[in-house]
């Protein structure tokens, strides 16, 4: 049996490889068709959780919010960077806190 399988019992990752390879986020892309315009679609690794994010010249639409390319980068880039100055090696999922060898 997977280590990673979603079937009960759960077991959750032991090692950095396995977290990150259970949590992956699938991408699909999709050309602009017609009036479509082009989106880009996110799935969560372990659930079907999804958010849409359409682009065009007016700018992109994340999760039907509209905004200009810099007021994203005003969101998005601080919480991208921040990753990079954790240094706490423990992860949470669900009850359980865990920390990665």
């Amino acid at each position: 049996m997977d280590s990673l399988s979603l079937n009960p019992p759960y077991r959750y990752p032991e090692t950095k490889e396995q977290f990150l390879r259970w949590f992956q986020i699938r991408v699909y892309h999709r050309k602009s068709t017609g009036r479509k315009s082009p989106r880009y679609l996110l799935k969560c690794g372990c659930c079907n959780e999804k958010i849409e994010i359409h682009y065009d010249v007016n700018g992109p639409e994340i999760g039907g919010v509209n905004g200009a390319v810099e007021d994203w980068r005003e969101i998005f880039l601080p919480l991208l960077q921040a990753n990079r100055k954790l240094k706490q090696k423990k992860y949470r999922i669900g009850k359980c806190e865990k920390t990665l060898p």
